[in-house]
């Protein structure tokens, strides 16, 4: 199918991971219980009880009976909804802790652990690619991407994106977000986290990076590598580059609306600024300039002290809150998804070595 065909929506069939990518990304089990999806589970007591429940928000149940109807209804849907079953032995774990909340208008039911799995076995249903730290700055590549050419491959997918999508009136604003999300990564301790050395190392760098196969794989190692590096706990790299874009004006709309949406989908383009920024004590940043990706852009150490992001008055959380206003809390997480998945796509092309990745073929500094 090409992007002038027509997609017949009503053609696709539905396919719910939710729950699975739900325990993918949180490690907590999570199932959605409604009357219209308990139509069809085999007969029996205890489905039976918990559909009483789910469709009256008057039945009650105390939590040690209601996992033992999801013990029993586990039993039950073995064979007709394997995943499902196994999704509330989970959740009739005591161990595991359970909670649950009732939809709006009383059309359902949300149970979910409280505690961690911690499992072990079968391999994940989804990768985990942006979990909001910066172990997806980590290329499986043998040669590292330069800053240049990551956001070259962004802002390709990115208008692939908006081809397809019914969001032409922000296309221009989503693109501009695109060039301008990872522009923190100049920081000289970022780089010096890519290639897991220190300060000296950055310097002798011949080019900023974007991700790098030397960084540190582990939790354990990435710490080790931030101390060397000199990166301060919770630092990130999105928070600076909304920083520097609201120092370099010119690649900014006019427009105070659109100003706001780029500002935010740069700050949240790995999860957070919803609302607030993570707060970094970082009491001698180093000065950050762009000129080595050829952008007359730079800030100095008193300018990111002065301001940091995480401070309540810095503006992300007026904004957010701003934007949710204007577009919906559905609304905008949809934007936010298309700069993040780009993002996570254009990554997944570059571990993948793919010719094709990007408006032209990909060029890695060696």
């Amino acid at each position: 199918m090409n992007d002038q065909q027509a997609i017949d929506h009503d053609a696709l069939s539905t396919v719910d991971i939710g729950e699975q990518a739900y325990r993918q990304s949180r490690d907590l089990a999570i199932l959605r219980l409604t009357s219209s999806r308990m139509k069809g589970w085999p007969a029996g007591e205890a489905i039976s009880v918990l559909e009483d429940w789910v469709a009256d928000p008057e039945v009650s149940l105390r939590k040690d009976a209601l996992r033992n109807y999801l013990r029993l209804g586990a039993d039950a849907l073995q064979k007709h909804e394997p995943a499902i079953a196994q999704t509330m032995r989970l959740l009739a774990n005591r161990n595991h802790g359970l909670d649950y909340q009732r939809y709006p208008g009383g059309v359902g039911v949300v149970l979910r652990n409280r505690r961690r799995i911690r499992a072990t076995g079968a391999p994940p249903v989804l990768p985990s690619i942006d979990d909001g730290d910066d172990a997806t700055s980590l290329t499986t590549r043998d040669k590292p991407i330069r800053l240049r050419d990551h956001t070259e491959h962004v802002r390709h997918e990115v208008e692939h994106a908006c081809r397809l999508l019914p969001v032409a009136q922000w296309a221009g604003l989503l693109q501009t977000a695109a060039d301008l999300h990872d522009w923190g990564k100049a920081d000289e301790r970022f780089q010096a986290l890519l290639i897991n050395g220190d300060r000296s190392d950055a310097w002798a760098q011949p080019t900023l990076w974007a991700k790098s196969g030397r960084m540190a794989a582990t939790r354990a190692e990435r710490r080790a590598a931030r101390r060397r590096a000199g990166l301060p706990d919770n630092f990130r790299h999105e928070m600076l580059s909304l920083q520097l874009a609201q120092v370099g004006l010119d690649r900014l709309p006019d427009d105070a609306n659109a100003r706001d949406l780029v500002l935010h989908l740069i700050a949240s383009h790995h999860g957070a600024a919803r609302p607030f920024a993570p707060v970094v004590l970082d009491n001698d940043p180093p000065d950050v300039s762009l000129v080595a990706v050829g952008v007359d852009c730079a800030l100095t150490a008193d300018q990111r002290r002065t301001n940091p992001p995480h401070r309540l008055d810095s503006g992300i959380a007026e904004r957010f809150w701003k934007l949710n206003r204007r577009f919906g809390w559905w609304g905008l997480a949809y934007l936010e998804a298309i700069l993040r998945l780009a993002d996570q796509r254009a990554s997944q092309r570059e571990d993948d070595n793919d010719p094709d990745v990007g408006a032209q073929p990909m060029e890695v500094a060696g």
